[in-house]
């Protein structure tokens, strides 16, 4: 049988029976970080030019076909997240509002004055995820849907270190109306450093009220809404992205710049000079002594950063 016939065969049949099964299941909901291994597929169809004979060219081939259809079903199936409205807030009211069909949890911890830094770790799959409101305790969550492992530790006395992550239900891949929405609300008073690993997903961040001393955000095909407030002295961000939307908005007042290597992306910097490729700068940025530091990659993503 020619090569070609065995990388379409294999291509056409994983993908119709991944699409197949995704309409009696849910198996898109754990497939979201395939597309990340698209590589594979150039290694693969590699290794099937060079070698030789016929048994192994079909094999790699092959298996290049299934990694690719892997991929591509992978891209679609987590940009469906935030395109329905299953993984959004309603904005009704400032409350949130849990749907009673839903398993849903609660977490929080006291605040102490003598807790000065706070680090907020979250790892999660697909959902929507919010963070809105301050609290007077140090943090407090409400999550709808995925169950989370949940540990808290203090380092010193005054640093507070706050782990949440996700666990795997294969429940969900059977359930079509499975949902994951976790709200977050932080206390006002510590320099926070806030680390999330999510998959597909929509976030909505107004961190104005907080002082943010460092973000770290390493997403799949994602659609995040990001408001900063002005630092106590400076603010690293740093974004690594899948295809994604990103909207940031920046106070007018602090000195900002941006490393970026979105060479496939489309970009809007308003109000920022390009220094040189990938760095930009705002006018203000030599003489502001409160600053914003970008470090963005992102593959085919939609980029818009604005001073507001």
């Amino acid at each position: 049988m020619k090569t070609k016939s065995i990388f379409w065969g294999a291509f056409f049949i994983t993908l119709g029976l991944l699409i197949l099964l995704n309409n009696f299941g849910s198996l898109n909901y754990e497939f979201y970080n395939l597309w990340k291994f698209w590589p594979a597929f150039i290694v693969l169809l590699g290794l099937a030019l060079l070698v030789k004979g016929s048994v192994f060219k079909n094999f790699f081939s092959g298996l290049a076909a299934i990694i690719l259809a892997l991929t591509i079903f992978a891209g679609f199936s987590s940009a469906k997240y935030f395109f329905t409205n299953d993984y959004n807030w309603n904005e009704t009211d400032s409350d949130i509002v849990f749907d009673s069909g839903h398993n849903y949890s609660t977490f929080s911890e006291d605040y102490t004055p003598a807790i000065k830094k706070a680090k907020f770790y979250l790892n999660s799959g697909a959902g929507a995820f919010k963070i809105k409101q301050s609290t007077k305790k140090l943090f407090f969550v409400n999550s709808e849907g995925t169950k989370y492992s949940y540990s808290f530790k203090t380092e010193d006395d005054n640093f507070a270190i706050i782990n949440f992550w996700g666990k795997q239900n294969a429940v969900r891949w059977f359930k079509k109306n499975f949902k994951n929405r976790t709200a977050i609300e932080l206390n006002t008073n510590p320099a926070w450093i806030l680390d999330f690993n999510l998959g597909a997903c929509a976030m909505d961040f107004d961190l104005t009220p907080f002082n943010i001393s460092k973000l770290n955000i390493e997403m799949g095909a994602a659609s995040l809404h990001l408001k900063l407030g002005v630092p106590q002295n400076e603010t690293k961000i740093i974004i690594d992205a899948g295809a994604s939307s990103m909207n940031i908005s920046i106070p007018r007042s602090v000195g900002s710049e941006i490393d970026a290597d979105i060479s496939l992306s489309s970009k809007k910097f308003s109000g920022f000079n390009k220094i040189e490729s990938g760095l930009y700068r705002t006018p203000n940025f030599d003489v502001a002594v409160k600053k914003i530091f970008f470090d963005i990659s992102s593959g085919v993503s939609s980029i818009k950063i604005s001073r507001r």
